[in-house]
């Protein structure tokens, strides 16, 4: 009674259940065997218990007790499962779990309790396993067998129970099951786990994220740097309906500011985000509608909210519609981030981080020129008043609106052929989150200016981006969909950098390092704005390209400007060994600031 084993429920006996019995009837045994000892050792001799009994009655009891309620929970596990089998007979996939260490043991015993499924065993590299039994399955062979497992015992689904493997592993398995063809599923990652967001037989087929050849850069959200520093704040998040401004939104209502300011043009993604955001977050979320470009809308809100940080995400960022309308460009991308900067600075705002690109090294774009202007417009503001704002520059994003995966996915579903305009064109990339961890840890960093940027890895031929998400979607490359080439569009590079200087130095975060920030002369930037943005008022298109040109940023204008930036090809191999070796680091380049 003490020890509760009244309440346990037979079926659902498991360890746990046999450690209490265990400790239930120890206890009661120990109890009489010391009222044996203190009691009837010399008196009551006709009620004395000899030992041996009061040994082997608590053993007895116990093996009892625990394997009456072992097949119960047998007996209902079976009609459970016959029941399943009935009902689902059909639908019943033969599964593979590849991988036998924690996950895949803890994978096998919740699948066991699905009827649409059937283990048939593990397959793993490890010798020592091989032939052995785990949880009653048989672990089949190694890894370089699966082709053969797959034929000789039909199965149907190859789930990988692999959380914590390098990606390269992941990808190598995965590629081969699909060339099978088979499905392939994977346990999340650990890290997901260990936090509850998900559980390991939370299974989801195997992501372009999962392949892109590094580990996912991740952050301790109890850093106290970043708590001080954003815990009670009132925070603005510019461009909130877009993929990063909301992932901002989303990851910093963990650190507690007391408020969210989202601001946007966009009423559907401010709404869709505030909407998220307020689900577990306790502080006051602001829906703004606004136009970075209306210094005067966004005086009186600065003047209404008072934000302490800034993360300024409002961009106009597709390279060819940019193209098209550089005098939007201009006025969103450069004269907004300065009527933002300007007003941080009046009223005080602590830090402002803006978000960049790599297109701003060396651009051979309108759009990448914009964002190296605004770049320069911070660093300006940070030199003369001495604010801690920053530059937070990275790749490509998986999954925002427009990139490349979703628009390859949506065509191979569609059957149409993929376009890629150069056959070695190589790029960045990195995962939402990815990019809004290291913009959260840069407004802890900022002081003077600074350009973060992240190591990531090697940079991605598109060329196999595209076959691999073919080969994943069980199709064959050129057969089944084909890929076609379409020329260098106007403004694209085959590569592109991080750096444009040539000192760099790391942080206290492994994979973030800063390029100093430079020490230009900032006397002319503010005419050079002004004419910037009459041109763009009075879309002076030729005026603009010749200020972008003189401004020494990199950039200059032609018609056919694809043709003359292609860089050689030795100079992409150049690069792009250069930036394997650890660090995004590239070509030297001259200031941008003259």
């Amino acid at each position: 009674y003490l020890w509760r084993v009244y309440s346990f429920i037979w079926r659902f006996t498991g360890v746990r259940e046999a450690f209490w019995i265990g400790c239930s009837v120890l206890s009661c045994g120990t109890i009489m065997l010391v009222s044996r000892v203190m009691l009837f050792e010399h008196d009551y001799t006709s009620l004395r218990i000899p030992y041996g009994v009061l040994i082997l009655q608590p053993v007895l009891a116990g093996f009892g007790m625990i394997g009456a309620r072992g097949l119960r929970r047998l007996q209902y596990q079976r009609t459970r499962r016959r029941n399943g089998s009935t009902k689902t007979s059909q639908a019943r996939r033969r599964v593979l779990l590849v991988g036998a260490g924690d996950a895949g043991v803890r994978l096998a015993y919740e699948l066991a309790q699905r009827p649409d499924f059937e283990l048939v065993g593990f397959a793993d590299d490890d010798p020592r396993k091989n032939g052995q039994r785990i949880n009653g399955l048989h672990v089949l062979g190694g890894t370089a067998e699966i082709e053969a497992l797959v034929e000789k015992h039909g199965i149907h689904k190859v789930v990988l129970c692999m959380p914590s493997a390098p990606q390269s592993v992941v990808r190598q398995i995965a590629l081969r099951c699909r060339q099978i063809p088979i499905k392939v599923f994977t346990v999340p990652p650990v890290s997901e786990i260990l936090l509850g967001h998900v559980t390991i037989s939370s299974l989801r087929p195997v992501q372009m994220s999962d392949l892109l050849g590094r580990a996912a850069v991740e952050y301790n959200s109890k850093d106290s740097e970043l708590i001080q520093r954003y815990r009670g704040k009132r925070i603005m998040v510019t461009g909130a309906g877009g993929s990063i401004g909301s992932e901002l939104a989303r990851q910093l209502r963990y650190f507690r500011p007391s408020d969210l300011i989202l601001l946007d043009k966009d009423e559907n993604g401010v709404y869709e985000t505030a909407l998220e955001v307020r689900e577990d977050f306790d502080g006051k979320v602001h829906e703004v509608i606004a136009n970075v470009q209306n210094v005067g809308r966004l005086g009186r809100i600065f003047s209404r909210t008072k934000p302490e940080v800034v993360f300024h995400a409002a961009a106009y960022k597709h390279v060819p519609m940019m193209e098209i309308h550089p005098s939007e460009a201009i006025l969103n991308n450069v004269i907004g981030t300065r009527n933002l900067v300007d007003l941080a600075r009046v009223c005080g705002v602590k830090s402002f981080v803006l978000v960049s690109t790599d297109k701003a090294v060396n651009p051979t774009n309108i759009m990448g020129a914009t964002k190296r202007i605004a770049e320069m417009i911070v660093q300006q503001a940070a030199c003369k008043n001495g604010c801690s704002y920053c530059c937070v520059r990275f790749g490509n994003v998986l999954g925002s609106r427009g990139s490349v995966v979703p628009l390859f996915q949506k065509r191979i579903e569609q059957g149409k052929p993929l376009k890629i305009t150069h056959p070695d064109i190589v790029r960045y990339f990195m995962t939402i989150p990815e990019a809004v961890q290291l913009v959260i840890q840069a407004g802890s960093l900022g002081r003077k200016g600074e350009i973060f940027v992240l190591d990531m890895g090697d940079p991605v031929r598109i060329l196999d981006l595209a076959t691999e998400l073919i080969e994943l979607s069980g199709l064959v490359p050129n057969r089944d969909i084909m890929i076609e080439f379409s020329g260098l569009r106007p403004g694209e590079k085959l590569y592109e950098e991080l750096l444009v200087g040539e000192s760099s130095r790391s942080t206290r975060y492994p994979k973030i390092f800063i390029e100093q920030a430079i020490d230009g002369v900032w006397d002319g930037l503010d005419d050079t704005l002004q004419t910037l943005q009459e041109a763009a008022i009075r879309e002076d298109i030729q005026g603009i390209y010749r200020m972008l040109g003189e401004m020494g940023i990199g950039y200059s204008h032609s018609a056919d400007s694809s043709s003359q930036r292609e860089p050689e090809k030795s100079k992409a191999k150049e690069a792009k060994g250069q930036r394997g070796k650890g660090r995004n680091l590239v070509q030297p380049a001259t200031d941008l600031v003259q």
